[in-house]
């Protein structure tokens, strides 16, 4: 009995896992990676931080009026500085 249930199960799981999703007709979406990662900003009056956790995908993204920069600190512009350094050190081992 306890057999034959989960056989039943599993075909049920499969059959449902196997349907495909329906997607908008005529939009285009595309997903090229999922990581997990969290940050936030802080904002206080003319002064921001932003903070990350994890190291989440990586790359500029844009499309239409909008632009995402993802990775560590996004490659973003920092307003009223003069000059942008980009440095990137993910991990550093003595």
């Amino acid at each position: 009995m306890k057999a034959s249930m989960m056989g039943l199960v599993l075909l049920v799981l499969v059959l449902v896992a196997w349907q495909p999703t329906a997607a908008e007709p005529g939009a285009t979406y595309e997903l090229v990676g999922a990581v997990v990662g969290a940050g936030g900003t802080a904002v206080s009056g003319s002064y921001q931080i932003d903070g990350v956790v994890g190291q989440t995908a990586v790359g500029q993204h844009s499309s239409g009026d909008y632009e995402l920069g993802s990775g560590f600190w996004g490659g973003d512009v920092v307003a009223g500085v003069a000059e942008l350094i980009e440095l990137y050190l993910p991990i550093i081992l003595h």
